[in-house]
């Protein structure tokens, strides 16, 4: 069974991101990321709302697209 998933803020997520070699590109109204991932490169937004909670859907969006598991948000935080 996999861990509940634990909530984190903008600016976590973002940390998040850069810890595991997402690349920061552009930011804007949302802080984009790029990593090659299978020979392609994969773009991530994650929004730029500081300590603002995400909510469960974008939370979950931006780990499916970036390929993280709940286990592996844990380590990375």
């Amino acid at each position: 069974m996999s861990p509940r998933l634990k909530r984190v803020t903008c600016d976590e997520m973002c940390r998040i991101l850069e810890r595991d070699g997402w690349e920061p590109v552009r930011i804007t109204r949302h802080r984009n990321y790029q990593k090659i991932i299978e020979g392609q490169r994969v773009v991530v937004q994650a929004p730029n709302h500081g300590p603002k909670q995400l909510r469960v859907g974008t939370q979950r969006a931006i780990m499916r697209k970036a390929q993280i598991s709940a286990e592996r948000l844990l380590e990375l935080l």
